[in-house]
């Protein structure tokens, strides 16, 4: 069966944008999984009216959780003017904030497309799931210090958090797992240890 994982991120430490005049955190974490998973949807179906079972696995995170509203200025598109551009990157700028926010456009995401795709009578289900504390290099481009003392403590914070293939286990759970093959039973989820966990009041939000 055809799955798509999508797990594509970053955490920056400081505001910029992409080609596309997006804000960097945004793009990465939220508008590229966007744009794949609606340029490869018509092949899914394809695959789903073919007798296929596919399924759309997104990586967020509970960071999500820790916002009550959506902060929609941060989806503007800033043109070619530099000096727009400037007061743009200007703008206040918190590391942990803008992951947050793109997490929870990633949540958003996943509760509205697993609606729509139940609306066509399609039963690819589309669930989000958080992969716990791990230690890979999304803290890359965090302060120098930050960075040098995380490689120096590396080797004791095994013992506390999760290696990357420990980190991946929930998302193959919810790509593998023979009861999650359809939406029937769990649709716009967001996973916590294998299992489905309350929405946030902002990420249930359907008017958003």
């Amino acid at each position: 069966p055809q799955t798509l994982i999508l797990n594509a991120g970053v955490m920056l430490r400081s505001r910029s944008l992409s080609k596309d005049g997006l804000e960097m955190t945004m793009a990465t974490n939220h508008f590229g999984h966007f744009l794949l998973v609606n340029l490869l949807l018509p092949g899914l179906m394809e695959a789903e009216s073919r007798g296929e079972k596919p399924r759309i696995v997104i990586v967020g995170s509970n960071m999500s959780y820790m916002h009550g509203t959506f902060d929609f200025s941060e989806l503007a598109i800033v043109g070619g003017d530099e000096k727009e551009k400037e007061a743009y990157l200007q703008k206040p700028y918190e590391l942990f904030r803008a992951y947050g926010q793109s997490k929870l456009a990633n949540l958003h995401f996943t509760t509205e497309l697993a609606r729509r795709l139940e609306q066509k009578g399609s039963k690819i289900p589309v669930n989000q799931i958080h992969p716990g504390e791990v230690l890979t290099e999304v803290m890359r481009d965090m302060h120098p210090i930050i960075v040098k003392l995380y490689n120096i403590f590396q080797p004791v914070a095994y013992g506390f958090l999760k290696s990357a293939p420990q980190g991946a286990f929930c998302s193959l759970h919810v790509a593998t797992d023979p009861s999650l093959a359809t939406s029937e039973k769990t649709n716009g989820a967001h996973f916590v240890r294998c299992a489905p966990a309350p929405l946030s009041k902002a990420g249930s939000d359907e008017e958003v």
